[in-house]
Order: structure tokens, then C-alpha cells, then sequence
């Protein structure tokens, strides 16, 4: 992409002086999605109306008053995320959303409501449990270093050999002890789940 191509994605004022082919689309989606910023797939239709004369025809449309969009429905397929805005509604502006140079722009214009037949929401990628045998041994770990580097005055009896190394060899214990305590913690919230 050359810098004059990037500018005129970055710059409004270059989108708004480009006199190509702009559809409009008009979406709802429910007002928590708007509020949470998630991401949305949405089918544009085949025939979009004309932005630019509303569907009256002009020149960008050849006198349709729509433009058309690619014929199979993945092609038309977009994903956006949503910009996370308390607000009912929003305009996003796609730069050549299809590729090819069809459609130079496309308004898609989201207000709150319900949902769109043509929009379905993206889920968030899900969080993978641990295997319960390595929170097991991570707990373990955490456990032996915490009786380890216990206060320095208490006196204990000797520990039984270990796998891990001794705590002169470990510089950094106190930041070990704290990181592998935290890891533990979210590991047991994640299992409690």
C-alpha cells in the first residue's frame, strides 16, 4: 500500500473528497454490544443504496440509485468491531469493504436495538482451563517455596530433599513466590468457574 493509499484510509477528509461508488447499510444491534465494543459479522445484502443520492441516481451509481455487492453471501460477509460507545447509535465508514474496488466505501450506519437478521455476534475466543494435574503441581510448587522462604526468624525443621533448587541459588525468590502465588490464585479462580 503506497502512503498516498494509507492516508486516504486514515484521513476523513480524503474519504470525504473520494467520488467513487459509497453504499449505506443500516444495522441494530442490542445496546450492550454497542456498549462493550464487540466484534459483529454482518452479510451485507446483494443491492446496497446509494449514499451518495440516497437512491435517487447519480453518477457514482450509474443512475441506479444502488450499488451491487459481490454475489455470494461469504464475499459480502464483514466483520467490524464495534467502537464501545455508550451512544444508541454510530456511523463506521469502510474503505473498499469488498475488495476489487466495487463499492469505494460503505456507511454502515448501527443503532441500538435488536438485533439485524443479517448480524450475528462474534464470540469472545474462550478460556482455556488448565488440566487439573498441573494446577496440582503448581500449588505444589507454590507451597514448598512458600515454607521455604518463610519469615527468616522462625525456625523450622529441616525440609525433605527437593527437586527444586535451594533459595540461595534463587535471587529473585521473593518476585518467584509472588508470581507463582498470583498464577495460583488466577488458576483457582479460573477452576472454580
Amino acid at each position: 500500500m503506497s502512503d498516498g493509499a494509507l492516508g486516504r484510509v486514515l484521513d476523513p477528509r480524503a474519504l470525504d473528497e473520494d467520488t467513487g461508488a459509497r453504499g449505506r447499510i443500516r444495522l441494530e444491534v442490542p445496546a450492550d454490544w454497542l456498549a462493550a465494543g464487540c466484534r459483529i459479522a454482518v452479510v451485507a445484502p446483494r443491492r446496497l443504496p446509494c449514499a451518495r443520492c440516497d437512491g435517487g441516481g447519480c453518477d457514482a451509481c450509474g443512475k441506479s440509485g444502488v450499488l451491487r455487492a459481490p454475489d455470494a453471501a461469504d464475499d459480502r460477509r464483514l466483520e467490524i468491531t464495534l467502537p464501545g460507545t455508550e451512544r444508541n447509535a454510530v456511523a463506521l465508514r469502510l474503505s473498499d469493504p469488498f475488495g476489487g474496488g466495487l463499492v469505494q466505501q460503505l456507511i454502515v450506519e448501527i443503532s441500538a436495538g435488536t438485533a439485524s437478521p443479517c448480524v450475528t455476534r462474534i464470540p469472545d475466543p474462550a478460556l482455556r482451563l488448565p488440566d487439573p494435574a498441573s494446577v496440582v503441581l503448581v500449588q505444589q510448587l507454590i507451597d514448598e517455596l512458600r515454607a521455604r522462604f518463610a519469615s527468616p526468624g522462625v525456625r523450622r525443621t529441616p525440609d525433605p530433599p527437593s527437586k527444586f533448587p535451594p533459595p540461595q541459588a534463587m535471587p529473585w525468590r521473593s518476585l518467584i513466590v509472588a508470581g507463582l502465588a498470583t498464577a495460583a490464585a488466577i488458576l483457582a479462580a479460573l477452576l472454580a468457574r
